[in-house]
């Protein structure tokens, strides 16, 4: 995602990953000094910083709900979606992209997730268009 958007002109100011060996090859790919390995929990408040930022985007972990895997509600990497709201909430950008799987979008097994995902997109005052790209 982060080569799309700087390809769009965005400057990358962070970046955050949790195993080493992505953030590892993450910073050998991109400036230096923008890539935060760590758990996102451990991080929230230091995002404080880029409050009013033009974007936020990332694509928190899927495997939970992807059908690939075991689709299992009670994956703890499942709340990240939410944990990614947080994040939005905290540094209030002028727009938001989250990236995860088709069967976050379309399943019905999923569907009391997507309501509770969208309300707080509401709630925080964002308009979402959810959308499947083939």
């Amino acid at each position: 995602m982060d080569i799309g958007f700087e390809r769009a002109g965005i400057e990358v100011v962070f970046a955050n990953e949790l195993m080493s060996e992505a953030a590892a090859t993450y910073n050998a790919n991109h400036a230096a000094g923008v890539m935060v390995n760590d758990d996102v929990n451990n991080i929230l408040k230091s995002i404080d910083r880029f409050q009013g930022v033009d974007f936020v985007f990332g694509g928190p972990p899927c495997q939970g709900f992807s059908v690939a895997g075991k689709m299992n509600p009670n994956d703890e990497r499942n709340k990240l979606i939410f944990t990614f709201l947080d994040i939005v909430e905290r540094v209030r950008p002028k727009a938001f992209v989250m990236e995860n799987v088709k069967a976050l979008g379309v399943l019905e097994k999923w569907e009391s997730v997507r309501r509770k995902y969208l309300e707080r997109v509401y709630a925080l005052g964002y308009n979402c268009v959810p959308f499947i790209m083939l």
